[in-house]
């Protein structure tokens, strides 16, 4: 499944160009497709090898810094993932994104939330559970604010992430009701149905665990080992 993820979304970047891009958000949100795929999917040397987008798209650009900031992060370099959380904080609050929010793409949002995420892990990271979930938190509610589309502005429900970030801590019926929250928005996330499956067993409830497996086991395409904790 990653390896065609990823192609499908390189597909998509390659089918634009960055004048048609400069013109319209919603090339724009189609070309941050391959950061989000290769955040999730690939190893922190690939991410880290992706080149920069055009400098007349900081949206686009604030994607590759949030790829880069969860790959520095599982690097293991914290203070290298600050530096691109910065960066994407910086096209926040200073490059001219009205253009696109005139077109009804919430841009500076959607980096709010890559923000919080990045920042997110990077807490984890650092034993200081309490800040991770209150960024985590404050990104959920901000993508629950921005407006529906289908595909969705924001390419994962922000519950899953706080759901495995509540995991990782222990704290597993907190896990549970965030992922049945990402869920209840993605009935067929594999990803969150396997944390579901993982809470479940946490909890003692075979029965349930059972169930969520099964709706695993239908629901994901990709290889067996993939689902991880720093990957929802």
């Amino acid at each position: 499944m990653a390896e065609e993820s990823i192609a499908a979304a390189d597909k998509l970047a390659a089918i634009t160009s960055d004048k048609v891009s400069a013109d319209y958000a919603w090339v724009q949100a189609i070309r941050t497709a391959p950061y989000t795929v290769h955040a999730q999917m690939s190893d922190a040397a690939t991410i880290l090898a992706l080149p920069a987008p055009s400098v007349a798209t900081p949206f686009v650009t604030g994607f590759w810094h949030y790829a880069r900031g969860l790959a520095m992060v599982r690097s293991g370099n914290l203070p290298a993932a600050q530096t691109e959380r910065d960066s994407i904080e910086a096209i926040i609050a200073g490059a001219d994104l009205s253009g696109l929010e005139a077109q009804y793409l919430p841009a500076r949002d959607l980096l709010g939330i890559a923000s919080r995420i990045v920042g997110a892990r990077i807490a984890e990271s650092q034993g200081d559970g309490t800040a991770a979930v209150t960024l985590l938190q404050e990104a959920a509610a901000m993508e629950g604010a921005v407006p529906y589309m289908e595909p969705s502005y924001w390419y994962a429900p922000v519950q899953r992430t706080l759901g495995a970030v509540l995991l990782a801590q222990g704290r597993a019926q907190e896990a549970k009701t965030a992922f049945e929250t990402a869920l209840a928005h993605a009935p067929r996330d594999g990803w969150a149905l396997w944390g579901l499956w993982q809470a479940e067993e946490k909890l003692g409830d075979a029965a349930s665990a059972a169930n969520a497996k099964a709706a695993f086991d239908e629901a994901w395409l990709g290889a067996p080992d993939m689902p991880v904790l720093d990957r929802l």
